[in-house]
């Protein structure tokens, strides 16, 4: 595997965020693409690269602050109060279908609709589409009452979106308007959500607005095809890496509400360092984030020990993070080896 040598990465190879985020005008036709495994704390350093929002304050303001202003009666902006474009869909329609999706246009071409399909993913991380005639038997009775007789869903722009200055090309931004999803089985959704997603990403890029693209980057064709995609466009694209070691992916994806399975981790992990190495001369700026704290993720450990452990142990063939990492990422025993054993 490629191992991308970041003690040697210096301040004058870190470029500067894409634009300056309160000025609008020039943040048209410019990209950000994140990569970062399931737990690398890729949403956290992402949400705070595209903080800023009109009427925030100078420091910004972050999406769970924003989640909870909207709890208490904050009115979400509008596009026109964002700067941004009126979005259609009408231009891409032809292109998702030779993508093999089909969407139909609604209201005028501003929204789409999908078919609503649910898939169960096995522990390689294999999604198996579920018969609709197999809800009831498959779903929890909650989760069955939710999905029973949907037969396709409309989208639009995300409804939770976070507000600033940026489009947001994010699945998982998707994911939690979708009937059925629930951060304990993601799964379940995730073929919905990326393909909305990635039909959102084509209006956007016909529109011109300022696009932050949220993934793993664990996919080398999709990401360079997007990348392309972009440039073409007219953007400007900036790369970015967020990177902590597999042990502390682990940790952090194992204890969240949200969890991958700890092989699609560890495959997503090994990949992307070497995508970004094969991405990088595509674009036109990167930057790698060390999102590293490893004094909490030590206690968070310590105090979830048992619980980490057990969701190996289910998930698995391993019996714990120690015998995960030694089989996977040996070179990390000598750090975290004293820790996990």
């Amino acid at each position: 595997m490629y191992k991308l040598a970041i003690q040697r990465v210096t301040d004058r190879y870190l470029l500067k965020q894409a634009g300056p985020l309160t000025d609008p005008s020039k943040l048209r036709y410019q990209a950000v693409f994140m990569m970062g495994a399931g737990g690398s704390g890729k949403g956290w350093v992402a949400y705070n690269w595209m903080k800023y929002m009109p009427g925030g304050t100078p420091d910004g303001i972050r999406r769970e602050q924003y989640l909870q202003m909207e709890v208490e009666g904050f009115q979400q902006k509008t596009e026109e109060e964002r700067r941004l474009s009126q979005l259609h869909f009408e231009g891409v329609q032809e292109k998702v279908k030779d993508m093999g999706f089909r969407i139909e246009l609604v209201d005028g071409g501003s929204r789409a609709k999908v078919p609503f399909q649910l898939f169960e993913y096995n522990n390689q991380g294999h999604g198996i589409l579920i018969d609709p005639s197999d809800y009831q038997k498959v779903l929890t009775p909650e989760l069955y009452r939710e999905v029973k007789g949907l037969s396709e869903l409309t989208f639009g722009a995300p409804e939770h979106e976070f507000p600033s200055y940026w489009r947001s090309i994010n699945p998982d931004v998707y994911k939690e308007q979708i009937p059925g999803y629930r951060p304990s089985s993601p799964g379940l959704v995730h073929e919905m959500s990326s393909q909305m997603s990635k039909t959102y990403f084509q209006a956007v890029v016909n529109s011109g607005d300022p696009l932050f693209a949220d993934g793993t980057g664990s996919n080398f064709k999709k990401m360079k095809t997007w990348i392309e995609y972009a440039k073409q466009g007219g953007y400007k694209v900036t790369l970015v890496l967020v990177l902590v070691p597999l042990t502390v992916t682990q940790i952090r994806n194992a204890t969240r509400p949200r969890k991958v399975l700890p092989m699609v981790v560890t495959s997503q992990w090994k990949k992307i360092q070497k995508n970004f190495a094969s991405l990088r001369p595509l674009v036109d700026k990167w930057k790698v984030v060390l999102n590293r704290n490893d004094a909490v993720d030590i206690r968070n450990y310590q105090r979830r020990e048992e619980e980490i452990n057990q969701f190996i142990q289910k998930t698995t063939k391993y019996d714990s993070l120690y015998q995960l990492i030694q089989d996977n990422q040996p070179s990390e025993i000598k750090d975290w080896g004293n820790l996990l054993s």
